[in-house]
């Protein structure tokens, strides 16, 4: 389980009587579209909405993991010997694993 305590992100958007696009960092929603078209181009948004939650929670998972272990590579570096155990190493994989495996769904 991951908490992001704050993020903010701001998405701006408009109805116009355009086609729908992506202009300079402002998304523009067809205004007089048929019905059934102006319904799936707003599933097409708010899915790429709820995308973007989920990579913030991937960005944060990832950054915590390399967190834990940004230590290793400058002892390594420094040519100390890493106190990691087989079995914190089998964990840190199993870890990576399991983060490349929800990334991949």
């Amino acid at each position: 389980n991951f908490l992001v305590e704050r993020e903010n992100e701001e998405l701006s958007y408009s109805y116009e009587n355009l086609d729908s696009q992506l202009a300079k960092g402002n998304i523009v929603l067809r205004k007089d579209a048929d019905q059934m078209i102006s319904r799936l181009e707003r599933l097409a948004f708010s899915n790429a909405m709820a995308l973007s939650v989920k990579l913030a929670m991937w960005e944060y998972a990832l950054d915590e993991f390399i967190e834990s272990i940004q230590w290793v590579p400058q002892s390594l570096k420094e040519g100390q010997l890493t106190k990691f155990r087989r079995k914190d190493v089998l964990q840190k994989t199993g870890i990576l694993v399991a983060l490349r495996h929800e990334i991949n769904l």
